[in-house]
């Protein structure tokens, strides 16, 4: 629950610092499985230019690795201009090893 946490606070401390947004959205199920998605109308950016840039972007970094410390699923999708959505998917079964 606290690495969800930390990445939910991480995701919108990205938003506040980097997006210029008017609006952010978080969705939450918990059900079966555990969806969680953080999706702003703010700047975007371009993947491969954030992927080139390596250390650069520390907190997508930590987010996906405490992720990968939950055997969950993370994603990240944006476009520049076009805004940014993020989405963890925690599986039933790892749920309960966490």
């Amino acid at each position: 629950q606290l690495q969800v946490l930390f990445i939910l606070q991480e995701a919108l401390s990205n938003v506040r610092k980097h997006a210029q947004a008017s609006s952010v959205l978080v969705q939450i199920d918990n059900g079966r499985d555990f969806m969680m998605t953080v999706q702003d109308d703010g700047l975007g950016f371009d993947m491969n230019t954030v992927a080139e840039k390596g250390e650069g972007h520390v907190g997508l970094r930590i987010m996906k690795e405490r992720a990968e410390r939950l055997a969950a699923q993370f994603d990240i999708k944006s476009l520049p201009d076009q805004g940014t959505t993020i989405s963890l998917h925690l599986l039933r079964q790892e749920r309960l090893v966490a």
